[in-house]
Order: C-alpha cells, then structure tokens, then sequence
C-alpha cells in the first residue's frame, strides 16, 4: 500500500522528499553550530601562554669588494633596532567567537635603519668622523599574526596584518653605484651574462645546512 502511495502520487513523493532534505540540512546545520560553540567555549576556558619578548635586533654587515677611492672597501649596514614579541588577548575588530578562536601576536620592529659606509666600521664607533651614507632613515614595523588553535572550516588558520610607515629614501649617484656593487655579490657568478669581475664572497656550503622546526599542540 505504501508503494502504491507514491507510485500513484508522484508529486507529493517530491514533496515529501524536498522537505526531507531540507529538514536534514537544518539538523546538520544546527549540529555544526552547537558543536563550534562548544570548542569554542572550551577554547576560551583552556589555559594560554603569555609571551612578552623586547630584545635588541641583529645588526648585519654586508661587505664589498668594492673600492670607491681605490683604497676603502664599501659596506652595507642594517640596523633592525629593537625587536618586541607579545602575544595579546583582544583584537578589537573582531567577534568575541573569533577571538577565542586564535592565539594572537604583536611583532613590532622600531629604528630600522640602513646605510652605507667605506671602510672599516664599528657600531659601538660615535665618532663624527665616520663619513656615513643614509640609505633608509629610521622606521618601524609592526606586524600582527593570529593563529588558530583548532583548525575550522569557517576561519582561516591564520591572519596577518603588516603596518609601515612612511619610508624616507636616500638616492644618489654616490649611493646608486654602491648599491648596485652590492647586489652583484647575489647575482650567480656562473650566468652566462655575468660580466662582472667582483669576487664571490660567500660559497653554496654558506647557505646550507640542518635546521629544526619547533611545535606546540594544544
């Protein structure tokens, strides 16, 4: 009988299916949801490291063999100031839900600065004498990273802001043909088109090597 039914009844057998579906689409849906709100809540009641890093920047010499005045050797020097590393608990721009969601970091980089030099150069050296060529003036970067705790289909694992000020740029011809010494130590000394006579300062074993990744599962 109940074959009969929806063999003689086709358009209901297509509505008892349609309304079928849905049902089971807003069950799905409403199971998703309750369980984001419960990973959501036992993220938010989980305990949280608190990181807070403020360490001086490397400072990083970059060496030439090239000789403006046939005597001093230029350098490029890059002053990445001081680095500061915290996490923080709230992001003001996003849901209370989001937030839960996410360990988040603050990156900041304050005084970057780059300049040329000839010849020898100490960076504990204040003397006047130094005759200093400003490439980039002091600056800062601040970057921040959220990533996610447990992966969800709903938001991506990770966000990344970057915020640069205003640069001031330094150019001149002085400063060009320095810069210019100073990118043929990158360029492959085994190209064809490399015609420059500059030696190689640094070998392929200079880039190589072991590294470790270090994680954390929560």
């Amino acid at each position: 009988q109940i074959v009969a039914f929806f063999k003689s009844s086709p358009t209901v057998s297509q509505t008892l299916a349609l309304e079928t579906a849905a049902a089971v689409q807003m069950t799905l849906d409403e199971v998703k949801r309750t369980a984001q709100q419960q990973m959501t809540r036992v993220l938010k009641d989980q305990s949280r490291f608190s990181l807070n890093l403020d360490i001086a920047a490397p400072k990083i010499t970059v060496p030439t063999k090239f000789r403006p005045d046939d005597v001093h050797e230029t350098k490029l020097l890059l002053d990445l100031g001081n680095l500061i590393l915290r996490t923080e608990e709230i992001w003001d721009s996003y849901s209370s839900e989001e937030q839960d969601m996410y360990l988040n970091f603050n990156l900041v980089l304050n005084d970057v600065s780059a300049f040329l030099v000839d010849g020898d150069y100490h960076w504990n050296d204040t003397s006047k004498e130094v005759n200093l060529l400003p490439v980039i003036d002091k600056c800062g970067i601040a970057l921040k990273l959220q990533q996610i705790q447990v992966e969800s289909s709903l938001y991506p694992s990770t966000r990344l802001a970057v915020r640069v000020p205003s640069l001031g740029f330094h150019f001149s011809p002085a400063r060009y043909h320095r810069l210019m010494e100073i990118l043929k130590i990158f360029q492959d000394t085994n190209s064809e088109n490399n015609s420059s006579d500059l030696a190689h300062l640094w070998d392929q074993a200079d880039f190589e090597g072991w590294s470790s990744l270090l994680t954390w599962k929560v």
